[in-house]
């Protein structure tokens, strides 16, 4: 079990486009997926929350990303949003290298992703709700954006405590 750094905003490597990975996969790759499960479980486990993680996220400027929701783990590799569905919704999103800021943005419900999974079988699959959402957000460190890029304004960049406490009123 290794347990990675998660790298914070300001560190270069999230700002970078990511490298395509290769198969099949070279045994440091192969690591690289565990490193990513093993980080997302700590994180969880320390912050109650997390279903995503991407590779530029734990210091490595490649194209993988790991999602791991309701028990159900799933690797992403070399993903590629291709489509966008045209119906959106706002919301708050976080991110563990924007540790405790809160930033509202528009997501689309519904995606078009293409991407291998880690035996190098390539799929074509749409997307919708929660992992639509997910998706996006995790494939954007990919490709060097943040949740900062994609606010509504600089006025719904908050501060996770103060968003809590908004939530707490009627």
């Amino acid at each position: 079990m290794t347990i990675r750094n998660i790298v914070l905003i300001g560190n270069p490597i999230l700002r970078q486009p990511t490298s395509d990975v290769t198969f099949p996969l070279s045994k440091e790759n192969r690591a690289l997926l565990h490193d990513l499960l093993d980080t997302l479980h700590e994180f969880r486990r320390q912050c109650s929350f997390g279903r995503g993680i991407s590779a530029p996220q734990i210091g490595e400027s490649k194209k993988v990303i790991c999602i791991d929701m309701d028990g159900d783990t799933q690797f992403f590799i070399n993903a590629k949003i291709v489509k966008y569905g045209e119906d959106t919704f706002e919301m708050f999103d976080d991110c563990f290298s924007i540790p405790e800021i809160m930033v509202k943005l528009v997501r689309s419900k519904c995606i078009i992703l293409e991407y291998d999974d880690e035996h190098g079988a390539h799929h074509k699959k749409r997307f919708h709700g929660a992992m639509s959402e997910l998706l996006q957000h995790e494939v954007d460190h990919l490709y060097g954006t943040l949740a900062i890029d994609r606010a509504i304004s600089s006025h719904f960049i908050w501060s996770r405590t103060e968003w809590l406490n908004q939530q707490d009123k009627p």
